[in-house]
């Protein structure tokens, strides 16, 4: 049995979308959300976790970075393989999306009715893009201009890591990237992107210096500072414990990869992020 939820149930007038960031699994609601379509649009990623969206047309995996565009009366819902996994949901009037389309965009294909441009495995270090670009939502903007701003963002991003796929290279490298989310990859380094990507050493190191212009080093340490700058927002866990958790033994060494990627320090990113949340902290 599939519910249909109704915009006007939840979503005030004077309100043009609504943000949720909701966790399900073991750490969160005891089941997933039960299967369900609207008469709205939404879209979601996933910030931590993984888990499974059920449609049916099949089941798609959701990993930290995964972005979906759902439409109107799509059919969906969730499972998990007994992990957690948190997302953050965009609901909002199909209306705005459909005014928003045909003035900037209207020789453009629809991306929210064409099958292939609705979900993108996007690599996990875009969570630090999506972080940003719904700061002003997750701070209480709800007004029709706030959520256009995150729209026409968020959909560029996925069309910046589609471009980015289509000249980066062989999928087995860009899909080993994307997995070195979790804690034991991490700490592996170089060796754990060799089991992923299923190549030699000096293969991978001359296919990520060809298409990525990085070592596998540098690409590990990308990573790192991904998982990072997450566990910083997301948890009270000092930078030590997150330093050491995602593979770096020296304190030193990760301020210094963390400031030439955030171009600040852990304490002070954790800040900037928490006061979005918490206003006047």
């Amino acid at each position: 049995m599939v519910s249909r939820l109704l915009v006007d149930d939840f979503l005030p007038e004077v309100a043009s979308c609504h943000f949720a960031r909701t966790t399900f699994g073991s750490a969160g609601w005891a089941t997933a959300p039960e299967p369900h379509c609207h008469d709205f649009l939404e879209l979601f990623w996933v910030e931590d976790g993984t888990g499974i969206e059920v449609t049916p047309h099949g089941r798609h995996a959701l990993r930290p970075g995964t972005i979906t565009l759902v439409a109107e009366d799509d059919a969906h819902g969730f499972t998990t393989d007994g992990t957690r996994c948190r997302i953050v949901n965009i609901a909002f009037r199909s209306t705005l999306w459909h005014d928003l389309h045909a003035r900037l965009m209207p020789l453009a294909p629809d991306p929210f009715a064409v099958p292939a441009l609705k979900r993108l495995a996007a690599p996990a270090s875009c969570l630090v893009d999506l972080a940003l670009f719904v700061e002003e939502i997750e701070g209480g903007a709800r007004g029709h201009a706030a959520t256009e701003r995150l729209l026409l963002n968020i959909l560029w991003l996925m069309e910046r890591e589609r471009a980015r796929a289509r000249v980066q290279g062989p999928a087995w490298l860009s899909e080993a990237v994307a997995a070195l989310t979790e804690p034991a990859l991490l700490a592996d380094g170089t060796r754990a992107l060799v089991r992923l990507t299923g190549r030699s050493p000096e293969h991978l190191a001359r296919e990520a210096r060809r298409w990525l212009g990085k070592t596998p080093t540098e690409v590990v340490n990308d990573a790192r500072i991904s998982y990072a700058a997450r566990r910083l927002v997301v948890s009270e866990d000092s930078p030590l414990t997150i330093c050491l958790d995602c593979g770096l033994a020296n304190l030193g060494h990760f301020y210094r990869l963390f400031h030439e990627r955030m171009h600040t320090t852990p304490q002070r990113w954790r800040e900037q992020q928490r006061r979005i949340v918490l206003p006047g902290s």
